[in-house]
């Protein structure tokens, strides 16, 4: 006899009423975010309110998916509420797509009946709400997959927050723990970090992006179309699909048995130790470098708590110590201890490898400072300096095998923070980062290129015609005196005397004054010190345009 009612409408209308609550606190929360910074806005600016709004809804959301799964799932991880659900007359399937669309809509209904309040506030841009909840949707698709896929791999509450909080921030600990661990091991090793933080969403997202952008025209904001993080947001939504599709595939073949057990699926269990050791390793390094800024005593510690613990919550018990158990931590450990001592032996020359000239067509430098040209928007960084001559790029490589040679040890001597970035005749490239390890003089003639110091590189003419205003402490120039004053600029970046660094002049010249270049919306802020000489002669030649205090140095200055 057919049942006259449907189970599965009843179960997720069970889930709808039974935890309201949850999605009545969420929507509370989304208002407290949204409406005090809508209140007072033009249209144009709440709409860019509303995008900027998602790097902290980011993190809300990281915390409301894993609460909706353990309300909607908890069930498996009780053994007597577990056989008994599921003695009634609805296939697992049923079961998870009830809690996965009751789920879905713990997240719709709160922003929908946010993306229409905020529509008054936003005008003519009221389509900007229909985006924010584009936005929100996917990410709390990809947050709530991963956690209803971390609740299928376990057996309790407790190891569910543990494998959602270890998948989100995994590459964030390894990145942690190569900065701190690898990194002083190897001299020179450079990684970049951006590719682990955007394998961990909750920080990448947190991150302030402009998911619906905005363009500054005459100083007023003008809506202009979707920011460019939208491609990672329609990722992570495909991403938390696949999650959610994984999941049904492990809820049909999980035991009930499992309920209470820390890992649902035995084969599992070492993957866990492993990940979950160094998850501790890295967490009690990090406390005892905050703390008592000794990361290499702690590390070890960590090591131990971390396998131990693992293998307690593993086999419920804290009688791990026995023979099997020990075998395993001694294999671990020695697996460990034998990748630190390859890295400190470096078999393979990574720490002594420095290219010849004739392999390298050009090379990147940097240094622990950026010219920073502000626009009338978002600033503008430059960061690096390209060299292509053989006789630059010998010369850096001269100073590279120097510092490879003294292994840091230069005391005595200015130093600073420099990467190299070198491109060969095969393509590849070589990275190294060396911090305030370099010797500071040799590196100034090449921080005072035109195109490092004031951003430009080609016709001097036509730089000096794209120059508005030139700005000094006690008034601006502009026609023949700008002119003036830039062409000693040039001339002094040509001599190599006007990097930006105090460290480049000895430690023994004195800041004259500062200069603010405007170039077509773009702003440079230029130090002169007192060895720029052409620079330093005009200023001696115009004292009325630049000094307003300091009557003593003044004096100095002109004798």
């Amino acid at each position: 006899m057919k049942l006259r009612t449907s189970s599965c409408k009843t179960v997720l209308a069970k889930d709808l009423t039974r935890f309201a609550p949850a999605w009545g606190l969420y929507l509370v929360g989304l208002a407290l975010l949204l409406f005090p910074g809508l209140v007072g806005d033009d249209p144009a600016m709440a709409g860019r309110t509303l995008g900027r709004s998602l790097g902290g809804l980011s993190v809300l959301t990281f915390f409301y998916a894993a609460l909706c799964a353990q309300l909607l799932f908890g069930d498996l991880f009780r053994s007597r509420l577990c056989n008994a659900l599921h003695a009634l007359p609805l296939k697992r399937r049923g079961w998870f797509f009830c809690h996965v669309g009751a789920g879905l809509s713990f997240s719709l209904v709160p922003t929908a009946i946010c993306a229409l309040a905020v529509m008054p506030f936003l005008g003519q841009y009221w389509f900007v709400s229909l985006l924010w909840l584009a936005a929100v949707t996917l990410m709390f698709v990809f947050f709530f997959g991963l956690a209803v896929l971390s609740m299928l791999l376990v057996g309790n509450r407790f190891a569910m927050v543990t494998v959602y909080g270890i998948v989100n921030f995994l590459s964030v600990l390894i990145l942690w723990v190569i900065q701190t661990v690898v990194k002083p091991l190897l001299f020179g090793f450079y990684m970049s970090g951006d590719w682990f933080y955007r394998f961990s969403p909750v920080i990448w997202l947190a991150d302030g992006r402009d998911y619906i952008c905005f363009d500054w025209v005459s100083q007023e904001l003008v809506f202009a179309g979707l920011g460019e993080g939208w491609g990672y947001l329609l990722i992570l939504g495909g991403v938390g699909l696949l999650f959610g599709g994984l999941a049904l595939l492990l809820y049909r073949r999980r035991a009930l048995e499992a309920a209470g057990d820390f890992i649902a699926f035995k084969p599992l269990a070492p993957i866990f130790s492993v990940i979950y050791t160094l998850a501790v390793t890295a967490a009690i390094g990090a406390a005892g470098d905050l703390f008592f800024g000794e990361i290499m005593v702690f590390l070890p510690i960590g090591f131990v708590v971390g396998f131990f613990t693992g293998q307690m919550l593993l086999k419920r018990t804290v009688k791990v110590f026995k023979g099997k158990v020990l075998l395993r931590f001694a294999i671990f450990a020695a697996v460990m201890s034998l990748a630190v001592t390859l890295l400190i032996l470096d078999p393979m020359g990574y720490k002594t490898r420095v290219p010849e000239p004739s392999e390298v067509v050009r090379v990147e430098i940097s240094d622990d400072y950026s010219v920073v040209l502000a626009t009338n928007g978002p600033s503008k960084w430059e960061e690096s300096l390209l060299l292509e001559e053989q006789e630059d790029i010998a010369a850096i490589i001269e100073l590279h095998r120097e510092v490879v040679r003294r292994q840091g040890d230069i005391s005595g001597q200015s130093v600073t923070s420099l990467r190299l970035c070198y491109t060969l005749q095969n393509g590849r490239q070589v990275t190294r980062v060396y911090n305030y390890c370099v010797p500071a003089a040799p590196l100034a003639k090449f921080f005072s290129h035109p195109e490092y110091v004031l951003g430009y590189e080609g016709d001097q003419d036509a730089y000096l015609a794209s120059v508005s205003r030139v700005k000094l402490s006690n008034g601006e120039l502009t026609g023949k005196a700008a002119r003036e004053l830039l062409t000693a600029v040039i001339a002094d970046c040509e001599a190599g005397t006007m990097a930006q660094m105090g460290i480049y002049h000895n430690d023994v010249s004195k800041l004259v004054t500062w200069v603010e270049i405007y170039t077509d919306g773009i702003y440079t802020n230029l130090a002169i010190y007192d060895n720029a000489e052409n620079t330093v002669a005009w200023l001696k030649e115009n004292p009325q345009l630049w000094i307003t205090e300091e009557q003593e140095y003044k004096d100095s200055f002109r004798e």
